[in-house]
Protein backbone atom coordinates (compact mmCIF):
# COMPACT_ATOMS: atom_id res chain seq x y z
CA UNK A 1 0.00 0.00 0.00
CA UNK A 2 1.37 3.42 -0.95
CA UNK A 3 0.27 6.50 0.92
CA UNK A 4 0.26 10.07 -0.43
CA UNK A 5 1.78 9.15 -3.73
CA UNK A 6 1.00 8.69 -7.37
CA UNK A 7 3.81 7.80 -9.72
CA UNK A 8 7.05 9.67 -10.21
CA UNK A 9 5.94 10.18 -13.81
CA UNK A 10 3.33 12.58 -12.48
CA UNK A 11 5.85 14.51 -10.34
CA UNK A 12 4.70 13.20 -6.98
CA UNK A 13 6.99 11.82 -4.33
CA UNK A 14 6.16 8.94 -2.04
CA UNK A 15 6.33 10.15 1.56
CA UNK A 16 5.15 6.88 3.12
CA UNK A 17 4.53 3.30 2.13
CA UNK A 18 3.38 0.39 4.24
CA UNK A 19 3.74 -3.35 3.81
CA UNK A 20 2.83 -6.32 5.95
CA UNK A 21 5.49 -8.45 4.25
CA UNK A 22 9.04 -7.29 5.02
CA UNK A 23 10.42 -8.62 1.70
CA UNK A 24 8.01 -6.39 -0.26
CA UNK A 25 9.05 -3.37 1.78
CA UNK A 26 12.72 -4.22 1.13
CA UNK A 27 12.02 -4.25 -2.63
CA UNK A 28 10.44 -0.81 -2.40
CA UNK A 29 13.42 0.42 -0.38
CA UNK A 30 15.84 -1.06 -2.94
CA UNK A 31 13.97 0.74 -5.73
CA UNK A 32 14.01 4.02 -3.76
CA UNK A 33 10.22 4.42 -3.90
CA UNK A 34 10.03 6.74 -0.88
CA UNK A 35 11.65 10.13 -0.62
CA UNK A 36 12.76 9.51 2.98
CA UNK A 37 14.03 6.40 4.74
CA UNK A 38 11.50 6.94 7.52
CA UNK A 39 8.69 6.51 4.98
CA UNK A 40 9.13 2.72 4.71
CA UNK A 41 6.75 1.41 7.35
CA UNK A 42 6.47 -2.27 8.20
CA UNK A 43 3.33 -3.43 9.96
CA UNK A 44 -0.35 -4.14 9.83
CA UNK A 45 -2.26 -1.14 8.45
CA UNK A 46 -5.20 -2.00 10.69
CA UNK A 47 -2.98 -1.53 13.76
CA UNK A 48 -3.32 1.93 15.34
CA UNK A 49 0.45 2.24 15.91
CA UNK A 50 1.14 1.64 12.21
CA UNK A 51 -1.54 4.17 11.25
CA UNK A 52 -0.03 6.76 13.61
CA UNK A 53 3.40 6.29 12.03
CA UNK A 54 1.93 6.69 8.54
CA UNK A 55 -0.01 9.80 9.50
CA UNK A 56 3.06 11.36 11.15
CA UNK A 57 5.00 10.98 7.88
CA UNK A 58 2.21 12.66 5.95
CA UNK A 59 1.97 15.44 8.55
CA UNK A 60 5.71 16.18 8.30
CA UNK A 61 5.57 16.36 4.51
CA UNK A 62 2.56 18.68 4.72
CA UNK A 63 4.28 20.94 7.25
CA UNK A 64 7.26 21.34 4.94
CA UNK A 65 5.13 22.24 1.92
CA UNK A 66 3.02 24.68 3.93
CA UNK A 67 6.07 26.42 5.44
CA UNK A 68 7.64 26.86 2.02
CA UNK A 69 4.38 28.31 0.69
CA UNK A 70 4.15 30.62 3.72
CA UNK A 71 7.73 31.79 3.14
CA UNK A 72 6.79 32.88 -0.37
CA UNK A 73 3.66 34.71 0.80
CA UNK A 74 5.64 36.47 3.53
CA UNK A 75 8.27 37.52 1.00
CA UNK A 76 5.55 38.82 -1.31
CA UNK A 77 4.04 40.86 1.51
CA UNK A 78 7.33 42.29 2.78
CA UNK A 79 8.66 43.21 -0.66
CA UNK A 80 5.39 44.58 -2.01
CA UNK A 81 5.22 48.32 -2.48
CA UNK A 82 1.46 48.34 -2.92
CA UNK A 83 0.14 46.32 0.01
CA UNK A 84 0.27 46.88 3.75
CA UNK A 85 3.15 44.98 5.35
CA UNK A 86 1.67 42.62 7.91
CA UNK A 87 4.73 40.37 8.34
CA UNK A 88 8.22 40.95 9.72
CA UNK A 89 11.10 38.74 8.64
CA UNK A 90 12.64 38.54 12.13
CA UNK A 91 9.35 37.49 13.71
CA UNK A 92 8.96 34.75 11.09
CA UNK A 93 12.40 33.41 12.00
CA UNK A 94 11.48 33.60 15.67
CA UNK A 95 8.33 31.51 15.10
CA UNK A 96 10.37 28.91 13.20
CA UNK A 97 12.96 28.78 16.00
CA UNK A 98 10.28 28.20 18.64
CA UNK A 99 8.45 25.57 16.59
CA UNK A 100 11.64 23.70 15.78
CA UNK A 101 13.26 24.30 19.18
CA UNK A 102 16.36 25.43 17.26
CA UNK A 103 17.78 28.93 17.53
CA UNK A 104 20.21 28.57 14.61
CA UNK A 105 17.46 29.73 12.24
CA UNK A 106 17.70 33.14 13.96
CA UNK A 107 21.16 33.56 12.39
CA UNK A 108 19.68 33.85 8.87
CA UNK A 109 20.44 37.21 7.28
CA UNK A 110 17.54 39.65 7.02
CA UNK A 111 15.37 38.93 3.94
CA UNK A 112 17.45 35.92 2.86
CA UNK A 113 14.49 33.82 1.74
CA UNK A 114 16.72 31.27 -0.03
CA UNK A 115 18.35 30.52 3.33
CA UNK A 116 14.92 30.15 4.94
CA UNK A 117 13.89 27.62 2.27
CA UNK A 118 17.21 25.82 2.81
CA UNK A 119 16.58 25.70 6.57
CA UNK A 120 13.09 24.31 6.01
CA UNK A 121 14.42 21.64 3.66
CA UNK A 122 17.15 20.71 6.15
CA UNK A 123 14.75 20.59 9.07
CA UNK A 124 12.35 18.28 7.27
CA UNK A 125 14.97 15.90 5.93
CA UNK A 126 13.78 12.73 7.53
Amino acid sequence: MWVATVSRLEDFDCVATNELIARRLDIQRYNHKCKYESGYIYGDITDDVTKDILYSQIDLASQKVLLIAKTYSIRQNITSESEEHIFEFGKFLYVLSIGWEDETVLEITENDYCDVIHAINCHYTM
